[in-house]
């Protein structure tokens, strides 16, 4: 059974894989007729030639009769994007129990993989500033890579939310290891405009969020494992930035 429930980790995980490299694919290509239907709207605007008058006006009626169904592609493509990471959560659930020892090659790995996912959203990839600072030294421990896993992805997931929501023209994303050798730090920081008063007191309860387009569930998983693991997990708000810490405790051999 235990055979089974890891090759059948390792073939979601796989296939998750793959066919986040196909939605990063698409997104790049949306993006690039979306600017060029920009780009030659912008160019047809300068035109003025009288015998080219009838030539630029059916461009401009193809462009705009086209235009419309690039901008539901990259939509849709984005929303395939939202159901690859929630069922992703759901199937890292349901069936990796595995314990195994974590150093800081392999925490460091399960967090660039999670940053790496999350490439695919264009918004991401290039309005936030990412400050990743990963090289805190700390003793192995045993724990479940998917909970892990799970957990960087919450917190990142969360903190693009957040940054969608600033107007700042600035907007900053940093994951970080720190603490002491009894206790190791993940902090996931952004500059976003921080967590609702109301939804502050409830914000672990599962189905509960402050966005419409997500689930409530993320932080649900992350005080779950959390407390399946004797983990502790901290919010702060602190000179205009959010900070969220999971706390590892540690034991050195």
């Amino acid at each position: 059974m235990a055979q089974q429930q890891a090759l059948a980790g390792r073939m979601v995980g796989g296939t998750i894989h793959n066919l986040n490299g196909i939605v990063q694919g698409l997104t790049l290509q949306t993006e690039l007729l979306q600017m060029m239907f920009a780009h030659v709207r912008d160019l047809l605007a300068d035109v003025d030639q009288d015998n080219c008058d009838e030539r630029i006006d059916k461009i401009s009626s193809l462009l705009a009769e086209r235009a419309p169904l690039v901008d539901t592609m990259h939509d849709r493509v984005c929303s395939a994007g939202k159901i690859l990471r929630t069922n992703y959560l759901k199937a890292a659930v349901s069936i990796s129990a595995e314990s195994k020892p974590i150093d800081l090659h392999l925490l460091a790995s399960i967090i660039e993989q999670e940053i790496d996912f999350f490439m695919a959203d264009s918004f991401f990839k290039h309005k936030i500033i990412k400050h990743v600072d990963l090289e805190q030294d700390f003793p192995v421990f045993i724990s479940n890579a998917a909970s892990l896993h799970i957990i960087s992805a919450a917190l990142i997931d969360n903190a693009i939310s957040a940054l969608k929501e600033t107007d700042s023209s600035k907007l900053n994303l940093s994951i970080s290891l720190g603490g002491q050798d009894e206790i190791l730090e993940l902090i996931v920081a952004d500059s976003g405009p921080g967590v609702a008063p109301d939804i502050e007191k409830v914000m672990y309860n599962p189905f509960t969020s402050g966005w419409i387009d997500h689930s409530g569930l993320g932080l649900f998983y992350v005080s779950q494992f959390c407390h399946q693991h004797g983990w502790g997990v901290d919010y702060r708000r602190e000179g205009g930035i959010s900070f969220f810490t999971i706390k590892i405790p540690l034991t050195r051999n």
